[in-house]
């Protein structure tokens, strides 16, 4: 329930740094990475939900992905 929780959070933190007027918001690469951020770490929630373990580690490598690729390009 833990994880699942977490993952809920990181999934609202992604969906407010896409919104309009948040740094570099309608930049569409880092719009990208916002979104898949956010769709990650819902399938984050929802393998766990499921118990699906190899579902939620394939999920938090694409959100360490996106989190380390927009980290690079925007934060340097």
């Amino acid at each position: 329930n833990e994880i699942r929780h977490e993952a809920q959070l990181v999934a609202a933190i992604a969906d407010v740094i896409g919104r309009e007027g948040f740094e570099y918001w309608d930049d569409e690469q880092y719009a990208q990475y916002a979104r898949d951020l956010r769709e990650a770490a819902s399938d984050i929630a929802t393998a766990m939900e499921l118990e699906d373990y190899s579902r939620a580690k394939q999920a938090l490598g694409r959100a360490t992905k996106a989190c380390i690729d927009c980290h690079d390009g925007y934060r340097g």
